[in-house]
């Protein structure tokens, strides 16, 4: 895979987080160089650090949903 993921608003469950990390990807706690993707709960998520961090280095944002 060779994708690190940040998550914020939300958990990775184990078996999310093994499925990760088995497959090549990373996660990380918090945005930094290498972070492809900040992942949030849904679509009505708040514009925190995290997300605002994201859209200023042009990480993709996407939701729990669209990887677990």
């Amino acid at each position: 895979i060779n994708k690190t993921y940040v998550f914020t608003g939300c958990r990775a469950k184990d078996d999310l987080k093994e499925d990760i990390t088995n497959n090549g990807g990373v996660i990380e706690d918090r945005i930094k160089k290498g972070v492809t993707h900040l992942v949030v709960k849904d679509g009505n998520y708040k514009h925190t650090s995290k997300v605002k961090a994201a859209i200023s280095k042009g990480i993709q944002i996407i939701t729990l949903d669209s990887i677990s």
